[in-house]
């Protein structure tokens, strides 16, 4: 359903941009800028819906985060906070944020 969406969006955004040489020395209108940029937006948003990282399971991902943090310390690299690396990766999205939280070995160096 998602990939039928995003074929349809691809599909009007390749027709919206086939439609900008045939205005060529005339001002593309404000409705046909904000129509692009709201079907960029979509084709975007969708992209994101169906990325592999999303069918990974939350425990696979707080492994992924744990060892990220780890190996950053193996290498010599260190946050200027224990804490830095965490927050981090709290800040990347509300997905990531609530995956952090529920990882409680993350939040250990308090």
């Amino acid at each position: 359903m998602v990939q039928d969406l995003l074929a349809h969006r691809t599909d009007n955004l390749a027709y919206l941009n086939s439609q900008i040489p045939k205005r060529r020395g005339k001002k593309i209108s404000h409705e046909l800028r904000a129509e692009l940029d709201n079907t960029r937006r979509s084709i975007q948003f969708h992209r994101a819906l169906i990325s592999p990282w999303r069918r990974l399971p939350m425990e696979i991902i707080s492994e992924i985060f744990l060892f990220t943090l780890e190996r950053r310390d193996m290498k010599g690299n260190h946050w200027n906070d224990d804490r830095d690396g965490t927050l981090l990766l709290c800040k990347i999205c509300s997905v990531w944020r609530a995956i952090a939280l529920r990882t409680p070995a993350l939040w250990n160096v308090l």
